[in-house]
């Protein structure tokens, strides 16, 4: 078995590294000194100011690949011009690459949720799939489609429907779906429940319904991909009437 695969790297005089690449054997890093077809990388290598490192031998390409892949994900080298395979790059972990910077923002309170709301109605969502639904995966979140199915239904509310029904506006009226513990909770969907339509819900199996929604919109007041503080005091258990939590004016 060849088991010369190898990732070389092209640092320049700061030791910053400005390429990541793939060889079948050692020469291939330092190919590009005669001819390469990377502009950036041609004119970094005819300053001379540059160095070159190697890694491996890896067991095989798919391993080398992986960590080269990994590699420019997570260092963005400047004359990298392409990226491996989606599954092996570096990416933000609970949410879409596209919400990565929300992370970084302050943490919701509860005054956030509450401020065009009278009530909210939190729902805990797990990695576990379901015969009709999936699970959230937080290294590779599913569909808008497939969280809006999951975050609607199904959850033990009977109870609380004959008032609902009577009384519509005294129901929650935003849909927000949870994942991570208490400290790490992340807003995976933010939707508007249709209040009108609490009537026309059918009851399932251990008093379970499917949330009425207005729409698809899954990311009401941008919250999705938000921090939730711990403050809020959104705390799961682990049998069906502990899946969800209320969130009220006082």
């Amino acid at each position: 078995m060849n088991n010369n695969h190898f990732v070389y790297i092209y640092k320049d005089q700061k030791s910053s590294i400005q390429y990541i690449g793939y060889g079948k054997n050692p020469e291939r890093a330092v190919s590009h000194q005669n001819k390469t077809h990377n502009k950036t990388l041609e004119e970094l290598i005819k300053n001379g100011e540059y160095t070159v490192h190697i890694a491996g031998p890896f067991e095989d390409e798919m391993t080398a690949r992986a960590v080269e892949a990994a590699l420019i994900s997570a260092l963005n080298p400047f004359c990298n011009q392409k990226q491996e395979k989606k599954e092996w790059r570096f990416r933000p972990i609970g949410i879409d690459g596209s919400l990565a910077y929300r992370l970084s923002e302050s943490p919701l309170k509860k005054d956030d949720f509450l401020k065009k709301h009278n009530q909210v109605l939190f729902v805990r969502i797990s990695n576990e799939n379901f015969s009709d639904r999936v699970g959230y995966d937080i290294s590779s979140p599913p569909s808008d489609e497939e969280i809006l199915s999951r975050v609607r239904k199904y959850w033990q509310l009977n109870k609380y429907l004959p008032d609902w029904v009577e009384n519509p506006k005294e129901s929650p009226s935003l849909l927000v779906g949870i994942t991570g513990a208490p400290g790490s909770q992340i807003v995976i969907a933010a939707t508007e429940i249709d209040t009108k339509l609490w009537g026309e819900t059918e009851v399932h199996h251990k008093g379970r319904i499917e949330i009425p929604l207005k729409n698809n919109q899954i990311d009401i007041s941008s919250f999705r991909g938000r921090r939730v503080d711990v403050s809020v005091g959104l705390k799961f258990g682990a049998i069906l009437p502990k899946f969800f939590n209320i969130l009220k004016n006082e």
